[in-house]
């Protein structure tokens, strides 16, 4: 059921022409696309040393007996940079090491799945939203060319009008340059665009470029931050329809 929430004030009578998406998480099931590459990735950086790996666990939040990436992981949200400045701090590597981040995207590569898992009702959704004619985008913290890599995997690629990543060169979420960037793809103004996603960066991006936020998934102590909160993806052509 879409609700709208009492933080921000959303007036209704204002269209919603296009769609922003966030994608982990919000198009794509995070966890089932991403817990083994990220337990596997945190292993190779420990190098065998299993009280690294313990430490690495800790400090980026991913659960070893469960295997699962834990809510306050700085991989949830983070850019690839942020992420690895985070990193080198752990493991002993100076914080602007050129190398880190390279070395991080291969080892993402070498056990990331070869096809990532859509989010439940992802492709139904997509799919209306073509046929209906309204365009759409991705705005992701995750890089541009592993983004499009992945839409490319799931057969969306064709209905997007953009994929910005954080290395677009439109800064990175909570900042709100890919929104902008994204609805100018789709010849709007950010205000006629629904920023989707699940996440405080997602939520302020959106209210950062004067998107209309919608948060997926009801996280409590983020809803005073969305103007409406869903539960099913399928929820965004009632918001389109209203």
């Amino acid at each position: 059921m879409i609700r709208p929430t009492r933080g921000v004030v959303f007036d209704t009578r204002r269209p919603v022409r296009g769609v922003v998406f966030d994608k982990d998480g919000t198009l794509l099931d995070f966890h089932a696309t991403w817990d083994a590459t990220f337990g596997a990735l945190l292993v190779d950086f420990a190098d065998g040393d299993a009280e690294v790996l313990a430490m690495l666990d800790e400090r980026l939040g991913f659960d070893r007996g469960v295997g699962t990436i834990l809510e306050n992981s700085p991989f949830v949200a983070d850019s690839n940079a942020q992420f690895a400045a985070k990193l080198a701090a752990i493991i002993g590597r100076a914080p602007d090491d050129p190398t880190l981040e390279r070395e991080i995207d291969e080892a993402v590569h070498r056990h990331a799945p070869a096809m990532p898992t859509a989010e439940a009702g992802a492709h139904e959704l997509l799919t209306e939203l073509a046929r209906r004619g309204i365009p759409m985008a991705i705005a992701t913290n995750d890089s541009e060319n592993r983004s499009r890599g992945q839409m490319v995997a799931l057969g969306w690629d064709g209905d997007l009008m953009g994929v910005f990543g954080a290395d677009s060169g439109h800064g990175e979420k909570p900042d709100p340059g890919m929104v902008v960037a994204a609805a100018a793809a789709m010849g709007l103004d950010p205000t006629e665009v629904a920023m989707v996603g699940d996440s405080s960066t997602d939520m302020g991006a959106g209210n950062a470029s004067g998107a209309v936020t919608v948060l997926y998934g009801g996280r409590v102590e983020l809803r005073e931050t969305a103007a409406v909160v869903i539960d099913r993806l399928g929820e965004i052509i009632g918001l389109i329809d209203a």
